[in-house]
């Protein structure tokens, strides 16, 4: 602040005419410049008082932008005179390849930079800064986005905005690379966060949905996915996951309805409502299809085993169609197998036959009492 009003006093009376200080701008050229506060530049000071100044006439608004384009060119003289004084005194970082532990050295000087950070030259690959860049802005916490600024990978600290503008015009003029749609909404906010959160609100969203499904562990996609099954239960007829499956179950039922799982989450979370419906519709095919071909995937199967217990209750075999005493039969358990098989036969020989083989309630409460076992599917 105090080196911009000594060169706005030294300027404006060094170019001042005193023969014509009357019916110029008499306040003095700094007084329109400053003092700057933190919601205002010299620039915005510049246009207010001058270029749109009602009470100045022309003349006196070319003088005080002429006024003002010397004190630029000798603030960024002083500036440029403190780069290169601090590049010479500074020593370069030890590091020579980039963050894929390739030499910096097998790569144009097009797709690379150097830029002086916390009193150290740090050269960067250009591809790398748009990574960095890239995640920092999207990043996000579940699905609301939490955009950063971008962070040298070697401190762990942030760049600063002539940092990213640099990164910016070397991308664009010197390797011409095409810039990321998610980096150029970030610098026309004029590297605001919070505007950039506004305004590419949408596209945030989706990149939240992207980083929910690579990054999250299998355990919290797994309760999506059995969310996503209770969201859309009457067009599957009810169909649902058991919640007591073992991890590596559950680690299946992810790997397999992932694809689905994020098209689940577009369909509920966009922004885009055309993008909502189109998912939507996807989302039941999918699974409609999916449960068609794996009628039993993901659920609890519960398998009867027969044990041999000395007093259980007698098995009656009835014959569909007989009311002849002499077709049923008292079987013992050693022939339940023996039984249960050559009906088995049956059916698959003739499947019109009818064979059926019919429990009574004692032996039904029985095989529930002592003779179930779980089996996890």
């Amino acid at each position: 602040m105090n080196i911009l009003k000594y060169i706005s006093n030294t300027v404006t009376n060094k170019y001042r005419d005193p023969a014509s200080r009357t019916s110029t701008f008499t306040f003095g050229g700094y007084f329109v410049y400053l003092p700057l506060t933190e919601d205002s530049n010299k620039f915005e000071k510049l246009n207010e008082g001058v270029l749109e100044n009602s009470f100045m006439n022309e003349g006196q608004k070319t003088y005080n932008f002429s006024l003002f384009s010397k004190m630029q060119a000798v603030y960024w003289g002083l500036k440029k005179f403190v780069k290169i004084w601090r590049w010479n005194r500074s020593k370069p970082a030890s590091v020579d390849i980039d963050l894929y532990m390739n030499s910096l050295k097998s790569f144009p000087d097009s797709q690379k930079t150097k830029i002086l950070h916390h009193g150290m030259i740090y050269e960067f690959r250009l591809t790398d800064i748009a990574n960095i860049w890239i995640k920092s802005l999207t990043q996000s916490i579940t699905f609301s986005p939490q955009p950063v600024m971008p962070k040298n990978p070697y401190l762990n600290m942030s760049f600063n905005k002539g940092h990213l503008f640099h990164f910016y015009m070397c991308m664009k003029d010197n390797a011409k690379f095409s810039i990321p749609n998610i980096i150029q909404k970030f610098i026309n906010c004029s590297m605001d966060l919070t505007l950039f959160r506004v305004k590419a609100y949408p596209d945030l969203i989706d990149e939240a949905i992207e980083n929910h499904i690579s990054s999250s562990p299998f355990d919290v996609l797994f309760l999506d996915c059995v969310n996503m099954l209770a969201c859309h239960k009457r067009k599957l007829r009810r169909r649902r996951l058991s919640l007591d499956l073992s991890d590596s179950k559950k680690k299946d039922v992810v790997k397999q309805l992932k694809p689905i799982l994020k098209l689940h989450l577009y369909s509920t979370m966009s922004c885009n409502p055309a993008v909502r419906s189109i998912n939507k519709t996807i989302v039941i095919e999918k699974l409609e299809k999916f449960f068609t071909d794996k009628p039993t995937f993901g659920r609890r199967i519960v398998r009867v085993t027969r044990r041999t217990v000395e007093l259980s209750p007698p098995l009656f075999v009835f014959r569909a169609g007989s009311s002849n005493s002499d077709d049923n039969e008292v079987l013992d358990d050693s022939e339940i197998d023996d039984v249960a098989t050559d009906l088995e036969e049956q059916l698959e020989e003739d499947p019109s036959s009818g064979a059926a083989v019919g429990f009574s309630n004692e032996v039904r409460r029985t095989i529930n009492d002592e003779f179930m076992d779980d089996e996890e599917y």
